[in-house]
């Protein structure tokens, strides 16, 4: 399965004569967003949000149980492992997380 079409940002790989050529070739669209056009792409936008929430409150809960060892160098992992819990977790509408949804299996818990 191959996308369709993308919605970005005028970012340099988006707009490179290489890239639009692998567009045509596959014929694909791109639509590109305005400067600063957060609202143009809502789901991306939240999810980065839900991501960095989460990843700011387990450095809240280790600088508070742990602030001997606890670092803004964390902030990386912090991030990973947001990502790893949020792919995970299923979703109330379907009860799938996003990896079954993707990998169109489901996993045993």
């Amino acid at each position: 399965m191959v996308a369709q079409s993308y919605l970005s940002d005028n970012g340099s790989p988006f707009v490179s004569a290489q890239f639009n050529e692998h567009l045509k070739t596959f014929k694909q669209t791109i639509r590109h967003s305005a400067v600063g056009a957060h609202h143009s792409n809502g789901i991306a936008e939240r999810s980065i949000g839900t991501v960095l929430s989460i990843a700011r409150a387990m450095l809240h809960h280790s600088a508070i149980h742990w602030p001997d060892v606890s670092n803004v160098q964390l902030w990386p992992l912090a991030v990973l492992h947001a990502v790893h819990i949020v792919n995970r977790m299923p979703k109330e509408d379907s009860g799938r997380s996003p990896l079954e949804l993707f990998s169109r299996k489901t996993w045993a818990i």
